[in-house]
């Protein structure tokens, strides 16, 4: 009603909603059904964006419970809604990066460590550990963090991951806890 009181688009973002850890597939039945709905309210001239978010957690590393996400999983869920709502956006000619993921702050001896820093920036930056455990890596151009503790790791380890282009810089610190099983 607004398009038509107002004659200005309305653009909707909509969300498929996440499963659960033991999955059921009645929230899948019920995403297809969201999905088809909007596929024939697309074709009927509405402008609406779907968000994926059923298919950006893995859910038997991801979850808190069998419900909620654990700090990982919620640390994914903004990269699907950015990755949709950048195209609604103007284009900024250049500006400096910004991290915006959020990292995991435990890791366990002998488990292989991940963490996917990912910014936004134009241009790209590239992405450097500044501070880090002997023997973590990290992707220059990806940002993709990876690590396996051993022994000698235990305890806390300060992290700083810099992401960098030509116009300016950002860095990331946190705390990484390094325990046993």
């Amino acid at each position: 009603q607004y398009e038509v009181d107002s004659s200005k688009d309305v653009i909707v973002v909509l969300a498929r909603i996440i499963n659960r850890k033991i999955y059921h597939p009645e929230t899948t039945l019920f995403n297809e059904n969201v999905q088809a709905m909007t596929d024939s309210r697309v074709a009927a001239g509405d402008k609406i964006i779907i968000v994926d978010q059923e298919n950006s957690l893995n859910y038997e590393t991801d979850m808190w419970d069998n419900l909620h996400p654990n700090n990982i999983g919620y640390g994914k869920m903004p990269l699907p809604w950015l990755e949709e709502l950048i195209g609604l956006l103007p284009t900024c000619s250049t500006f400096k990066p910004y991290i915006f993921t959020r990292p995991p702050e435990t890791a366990t001896v002998g488990i292989k460590y991940t963490y996917q820093a990912t910014a936004i920036g134009n241009p790209a930056p590239n992405y450097t550990l500044f501070s880090a455990p002997t023997g973590m890596t990290i992707d220059n151009n990806t940002g993709a963090i990876a690590w396996v503790p051993v022994p000698g790791d235990k305890g806390i380890h300060t992290i700083t991951v810099n992401a960098k282009n030509t116009v300016g810089v950002y860095d990331q610190e946190f705390s990484l806890n390094v325990d046993t099983v």
